[in-house]
């Protein structure tokens, strides 16, 4: 059997990069509340009013720390199945794009 590794290369990239989508989607969408939850006209801290140095964080500081926390929450890596198929799609790749080469020389 002859086997076309670059075209079965670029078929395992694609599902690559679905599953890597796939994957981030629930952090992107609780990222996304997060961003909508976090007001912009927070007023900056002066030496009267600093408190709290959590209350002092600007809106990228916040909205990114979140996001962290949403990730921290739903790992890329520790989903299942789904993480499995993208360690497969990601390899399969690889090992394809590498025959693919050989099989050209």
């Amino acid at each position: 059997m002859d086997f076309d590794w670059p075209r079965i290369s670029r078929w395992m990239l694609l599902a690559t990069v679905v599953m890597t989508v796939w994957l981030l989607a629930p952090v992107g969408k609780c990222a996304f509340v997060a961003f909508k939850e976090t007001p912009l006209d927070e007023e900056h801290p002066t030496a009267d009013n600093v408190v709290d140095k959590d209350k002092d964080a600007g809106f990228f500081e916040t909205v990114g720390h979140k996001s962290k926390v949403c990730y921290a929450r739903t790992p890329m890596t520790d989903q299942g199945w789904k993480s499995t198929v993208f360690f497969v799609a990601a390899a399969g790749t690889i090992v394809a794009w590498g025959l693919g080469k050989l099989q050209r020389r």
